[in-house]
């Protein structure tokens, strides 16, 4: 059997492929498997471990290169940001292809598109899907609501607010 864990679980399961491809999932036994240390710890030192060398991020910004080292920065920019953290609500697996459904609380603290730091809690919804190989994640093609994200900070500040 190999093991492949999937990034951005805040509470990992581990998914198990039988040497046939057939997936078979185990309860989470830590809270630091690779995946979480990468999203949530930030221990980018893992990412040998846990991406293919071949690996490709399909939602990038044209700025950052689709590599390991294009979502490492991509996730040091939003930790700038944002404290945040990535929780999976749901996943589908079949063989080496695995869809996430993912919610993260975020803070603000720090410029976000132009945006100055609020302080405020906001939330995003989103999925991710990879595409894995060897047993790491050989690709990366995420599905998340930034215009949400900008919307809920820009609305938070706006209008009357209600007292209980």
């Amino acid at each position: 059997m190999r093991t492949v864990t999937v990034l951005g679980r805040a509470a990992p399961a581990t998914l198990q492929l039988t040497n046939s491809g057939t997936p078979c999932f185990r309860p989470p036994t830590s809270s630091r498997n690779t995946s979480s240390l990468f999203w949530n710890q930030q221990q980018f030192d893992q990412l040998p471990r846990l991406l293919h060398p071949a690996f490709q991020d399909h939602s990038l910004p044209a700025a950052l290169p689709p590599t390991a080292a294009g979502v490492q920065a991509w996730v040091q920019g939003t930790s700038a940001a944002f404290t945040h953290r990535t929780v999976i609500e749901a996943q589908v697996t079949e063989g080496e292809q695995s869809m996430l459904k993912i919610r993260m609380p975020l803070t603000h603290t720090g410029d976000w598109r132009g945006i100055p730091a609020t302080g405020r809690t906001v939330e995003a919804v989103g999925y991710r899907y990879f595409r894995l190989e060897n047993g790491q994640i050989r690709e990366h093609w995420p599905l998340l609501a930034g215009n949400a994200i900008e919307n809920q900070l820009r609305e938070a500040g706006h209008g009357c607010k209600i007292q209980a």
